[in-house]
């Protein structure tokens, strides 16, 4: 199955196997902050999601995308699409083997800042996230 793009605003199917992941994509202006969560009706991706939601639109007025990364399937977001009341205004990522995580050596759930050359500026984990605002975020693209 090759990786797919549909309007949710985004799903991207991350099979690196099958085809390069296309960071241009979904890369900002500024940089990308991405968002690795557990399984998908998790209370903690539900605040994910909740939070993205809140703050991604300010994240793109500097420059910054917004991406959110689940360990399941792209029908399984799909599903978790259709039962969230408000607009996804952000990238999702299935990535079921955690490829990306790996990739951005995430131990664990958490937040990572990349710029547009894919080095990571900055990681947040979960205790830390909670904590996480727009300006503290983007104090590291300085």
């Amino acid at each position: 199955m090759k990786s797919l793009i549909l309007n949710a605003d985004k799903i991207l199917n991350y099979k690196p196997e099958e085809q390069p992941f296309d960071f241009e994509s979904i890369q900002g202006v500024s940089g990308t902050l991405f968002c690795f969560s557990g399984y998908i009706w998790d209370l903690r991706s539900i605040r994910y999601v909740l939070w993205l939601q809140r703050y991604s639109q300010q994240f793109e007025s500097h420059g910054v995308s917004s991406v959110l990364v689940l360990p399941a399937h792209k029908q399984e977001l799909s599903t978790f699409l259709m039962s969230i009341p408000q607009k996804i205004n952000f990238t999702l990522i299935a990535d079921p083997d955690n490829n990306l995580l790996r990739q951005y050596e995430m131990e664990k759930s958490g937040f990572v800042l990349v710029n547009n050359q894919q080095n990571v500026l900055k990681r947040w984990y979960a205790n830390d996230a909670l904590y996480l605002g727009v300006r503290r975020v983007l104090d590291f693209l300085q």
